[in-house]
């Protein structure tokens, strides 16, 4: 009589018959078996629109600004292309303001994408200054004008 994964002896037939096709291994449990493709209206569903139903929680869910707020400056700290040691984080409701000084206009733009694509962040107020190259004082956009 054959045994299962787990050693215990089983029937070919009845109710574990198939338990060796639903195991993440292959009989000889060397590979794993790879996963078989959604298929129904699901599947069709997600790519032919090119998205699912990723960021879209419970009715009522939202995330707590401490918790967006944690995981934007993680991922500022992460990201190899921009220097955020002056830069400050604050949150409500959502809404995110970057304040302080920064390299370039690249990472300006940059941390900004950086933050908008954190979830639970509904809007982001770019106030970050792009400090001079000589390290003098930041110029504002509007003296230049």
């Amino acid at each position: 009589m054959p045994q299962d994964f787990w050693g215990a002896r089983r029937m070919e037939s009845g109710r574990y018959a198939d338990l060796r096709k639903t195991l993440p291994f292959s009989s000889s449990m060397r590979e794993p078996i790879e996963p078989t493709p959604i298929s129904g209206p699901v599947s069709r569903r997600v790519s032919s629109e090119g998205a699912g139903f990723r960021g879209r929680g419970p009715k009522g869910f939202r995330r707590s600004d401490e918790t967006i707020w944690q995981d934007i400056c993680e991922r500022l700290t992460i990201d190899d292309a921009i220097d955020a040691s002056e830069v400050e984080v604050c949150v409500r409701s959502g809404i995110v303001e970057l304040r302080g000084t920064i390299g370039d206009l690249r990472q300006k733009l940059l941390a900004e994408r950086v933050v908008a694509a954190v979830l639970g962040v509904s809007e982001v107020e770019n106030r970050l200054v792009v400090q001079r190259l000589d390290g003098t004082e930041p110029i504002e956009s509007r003296d230049i004008w």
